[in-house]
């Protein structure tokens, strides 16, 4: 235990026996941890790292004490070049998590004529993905969402390579396994390259130009956030219509719920993906 002159103030993490620890903490994704279960939001959520559980009972004011703390310590430039520079989880992480599947695929032939009519409409090239074959468990659902999820990926005000790169990134965020991979597809035959790819999963961080750079951020603003920043819409301003700006908030939203959607029902890969199960 560390020794201090009568009547000294103490550090509030020193109370909880992190503080010398936060101060002594080199590594940049070591100090972003634990920043992180300074910031309000976090405390608030319970974070890992220093819990609600950690705090003493009686000390009534030690969580405001520890938001004064990270407000001071927030802005001193080793801790913001290191929370600017770390990695987020999706950034470090190299292919998507593959999830467990929940929810059988349908055989479309117990179907009622009409419910069966209402998912084969979504066929391509006389296929009909497993998406829908999961889907078809609720026929009702499928017919009401699907005019909506068409007019997002093919009817809408954004240029297609525009449309891919924010479906991809919010994807890529969500690790949506099935999302990813079709839209992959689906970006490469429209001209998105590998190294595009390879840019999407590190976000704004990545070498884009300006409007490309905010296009990541936007997703990432409405992942962390629920709402595209002040900066990242006047960036997107310069080149986009109300309509097209109405439009990305839309196209992140839509695949955010099919990123939800998929992960949770455990919609496994097609066969004609590159990355399905042999």
């Amino acid at each position: 235990m560390v020794r201090r002159p009568h009547g000294a103030r103490q550090d509030p993490l020193e109370r909880l026996g992190g503080g010398r620890r936060v101060r002594q903490l080199h590594g940049r994704v070591a100090v972003q941890q634990k920043i992180r279960c300074m910031h309000p939001y976090h405390l608030h959520r319970k974070c890992r790292g220093i819990r609600r559980r950690s705090v003493p009972a009686a000390d009534g004011v030690v969580h405001a004490q520890l938001v004064m703390w990270f407000m001071r310590k927030r802005d001193s430039t080793p801790m913001r070049s290191a929370l600017a520079s770390a990695p987020t989880r999706t950034e470090r992480r190299i292919e998507v998590i593959k999830r467990t599947q929940r929810i059988p695929m349908r055989d479309l032939a117990t179907l009622a004529a009409e419910d069966r009519e209402t998912v084969e409409k979504n066929a391509m090239n006389g296929q009909v993905f497993n998406i829908f074959k999961v889907l078809a468990h609720h026929p009702k659902l499928v017919k009401r969402w699907t005019p909506f999820a068409g007019h997002i990926l093919s009817k809408q005000s954004l240029p297609f390579r525009d449309r891919e790169l924010l479906i991809l990134r919010i994807g890529w965020l969500n690790q949506a396994e099935y999302e990813f991979a079709q839209h992959e597809l689906i970006a490469r035959r429209g001209g998105v390259s590998e190294q595009d790819i390879e840019k999407i999963k590190q976000g704004p961080k990545g070498s884009w130009n300006e409007h490309e750079a905010a296009l990541m951020q936007a997703a990432d603003d409405l992942y962390e956030n629920s709402v595209v920043s002040d900066a990242t819409w006047a960036t997107l301003s310069k080149a986009y219509s109300t309509e097209q700006m109405m439009d990305v908030v839309f196209t992140i939203g839509q695949y955010n719920l099919v990123s939800w959607a998929l992960n949770s029902f455990g919609v496994p890969l097609d066969d004609f993906l590159p990355k399905a199960k042999a």
